[in-house]
């Protein structure tokens, strides 16, 4: 499952993080990446998730789809993300 955020729908006040274009590169460099495992580009064992498609919901839909799919202890699973990072205090700290 291959995850590349780069077009930040809600940061309005983040005009520098829209439409960053690394993170969908990022997405084709390591689906190319992956060739050399035996994962093939849009074969039915490989999913992609690019900026508007990467929501909520599908998100957890794939990560669903990929449990479903990887049920033997051989199996193996790949979950990469690119996207910009940002960060929140952490309120529940200040109840300690």
């Amino acid at each position: 499952l291959l995850i590349g955020v780069g077009n930040y729908k809600y940061a309005p006040e983040w005009k520098e993080l829209k439409n960053l274009k690394g993170p969908r590169s990022d997405v084709i460099r390591m689906q190319h990446a992956l060739r050399r495992w035996g994962f093939q580009s849009g074969g039915p064992d490989q999913r992609t998730l690019v900026d508007g498609q990467a929501t909520k919901a599908s998100i957890i839909a794939q990560l669903r789809w990929l449990a479903g799919r990887a049920t033997d202890t051989s199996d193996v699973v790949v979950i990469y993300f690119s996207g910009h990072g940002s960060w929140a205090p952490d309120t529940a700290l200040d109840a300690i």
